[in-house]
This record gives C-alpha cells, sequence and structure tokens, in this order.
C-alpha cells in the first residue's frame, strides 16, 4: 500500500503517536519512541505479505517472495537518488484498519521514502563494507 500522508495522518499519527509529516527523509534512527522518519517522509510505502492466495489456497514462499521484492524496490530506489529506511514496527496489524486492508494481507515492512535531507549524516559504520571473503565462499 503506498501511503500519501496526508489521506491517512490523523489515523497514522494516532496509532503511531507520531507528529506532522514533511518534505525531506532525516536520518534520525535512535533506538526509542521518537520515529522522526517516518513523521518527515512526503511518502510511506507499507508493505503487505497474502496469507492467502485470491482462490483461498495456500501462497508458498511467502516472506521470500516479498523480501525479494522490497529488496528490489529499496535497489530502485536509491538508484533513482532517494533515501529510504526500512522500519518494521511492532506490532503492525494495526496497519490493516489504518490502510482499510483486508483481513487476509498482513503487514511486512514499512519503508518511508524521500530525498535526503541536506543535514543528513550517514554513519561511517553504513559506509564500510565487509570483505567479499567474509560474506561469500566459492566452491
Amino acid at each position: 500500500a503506498r501511503v500519501h500522508p496526508p489521506q491517512v495522518k490523523a489515523s497514522w499519527n494516532q496509532a503511531l503517536k507520531l507528529g506532522d509529516f514533511s518534505s525531506n527523509l532525516k536520518c534520525n534512527y535512535d533506538r526509542n519512541a521518537n520515529k522522526e522518519f517516518l513523521t518527515v517522509a512526503p511518502w510511506v510505502v507499507v508493505v503487505f505479505t497474502m496469507t492467502k492466495a485470491a482462490d483461498g489456497g495456500q501462497v508458498y514462499y511467502l516472506k521470500e517472495s516479498v523480501g525479494l521484492a522490497s529488496g528490489m524496490f529499496l535497489a530502485a530506489a536509491q538508484l533513482a537518488g532517494l533515501a529510504t529506511l526500512t522500519h518494521t514496527p511492532s506490532p503492525m496489524k494495526f496497519l490493516n484498519e489504518v490502510l482499510d486492508r483486508p483481513a487476509i494481507e498482513r503487514p511486512f515492512l514499512v519503508i518511508p521514502v524521500g530525498y535526503p535531507a541536506d543535514d543528513c549524516v550517514v554513519p561511517l559504520q553504513a559506509l564500510q563494507r565487509r570483505p567479499l571473503g567474509d560474506v561469500m565462499q566459492v566452491v
């Protein structure tokens, strides 16, 4: 579900206990109740999984498929010069009600999307890559 903040602002803010939306995505990702990155993003994408197929059948490789699709979305957004952040609030079930989604869908991931703020600073740790040999083994 693509969330345009003004459309669901009251319900979203009440559920998340957040403030107003603005135009730039800031880099505040402290581990506390203040999730400023959600309140300043011009768009918030909420990814849902379908727990059952439209015909009521089983959905195979649910998390794998949604995870891969989410990764492709994140890569495309970065390539377009947008800033993103993955967020998995707990619990997330309130998003079904706020976004009027059916019971067979479950929230999987919340992705605030926007242009990075001028004063955004990425931590050095996030820019450092592990050596290829630490993450890949050729057989």
